[in-house]
Formats: C-alpha cells, structure tokens, sequence
C-alpha cells in the first residue's frame, strides 16, 4: 500500500495532471459502515479527504510494410524503423527490427506521428529512408480530419 502510494504521489509530482476531489461523508454514511458490535466516538469527524486522480489511457500503434523493397527479397535480413511526433522538432526514435511489423507502445494520444523505414540487406547496406507514413493517435469518434 504505502509502495502504491509513493508511486502515485511521484506520479503526481512528474506529470502535473492532477485533479482533486473534495470528498465529504455525511455520519449516517459513516456509521453504515462500522462493524455491528463496535462502538464509534460521537466527537469523532471525519475530516475533508482530498484525493488526487490521474487518469491514463495507454494507446499503442501496430505498423507494418512489405516485406521486400520490390526486388532482392532474399537479401533483406532486417529492418529500420524511426518515427517522431509531427509536433516535435526532436530526434526521431528508431528501431532495429527483424520482421516487417512493430508494435509501439505507449505513444502518446491525439498526437500525430510520422514514421520511416528502411530495408538492410545481408551484406549490411540498407535503403533510403521510405516516404513518411502518418497515424493519428487520436480516437476514432473525435478525429476531424
């Protein structure tokens, strides 16, 4: 429990999002919920408990390609992969892979990313960069464009 509660109390401090709920109970609440033979204060109140919340929604993104680049398919022995978030100027995060398809996980939502790969063949030369492929990460039902 205390584990749980230093993680979220760190969690709270790293993100900022942090929403608080005032939670009052009345006493006939309270005493609904006292054992039958305990005996309760009647100078015992419950003080104003404040939670904070942190809601999550993890969204992953499946991408794949062909497995060849058209021609020389039996020298193609892995894959590159990069991709950023068009709204980021940074570096882009880039994969070394051996199949045709990837799984990110825990990319952020309603962000849109682009994402690029390249085909390394057995002697260790590799393509171009592919033209950019797009995904938005923003749900379905709230999409725009």
């Amino acid at each position: 429990m205390l584990t749980s509660l230093f993680r979220f109390r760190r969690l709270n401090r790293l993100t900022g999002i942090v929403g608080s709920v005032p939670l009052t109970t009345s006493r006939a609440q309270s005493a609904a919920v006292v054992a039958p033979n305990t005996t309760t204060s009647a100078d015992r109140q419950l003080p104003e408990v404040t939670f904070g919340t942190l809601v999550l929604h993890r969204v992953s993104v499946y991408i794949t390609w062909p497995r060849e680049p058209g021609c020389e398919a039996d020298r193609v022995v892995g894959y590159r992969l990069r991709y950023q978030a068009t709204d980021d100027a940074g570096e882009f995060i880039s994969r070394q892979l051996s199949d045709n398809f990837v799984l990110l996980e825990n990319v952020r939502p309603n962000v849109r990313y682009r994402f690029q790969v390249k085909y390394v063949f057995v002697d260790g030369a590799e393509t171009d960069w592919s033209d950019d492929g797009l995904v938005d990460t923003t749900p379905m039902n709230r999409q725009t464009d």
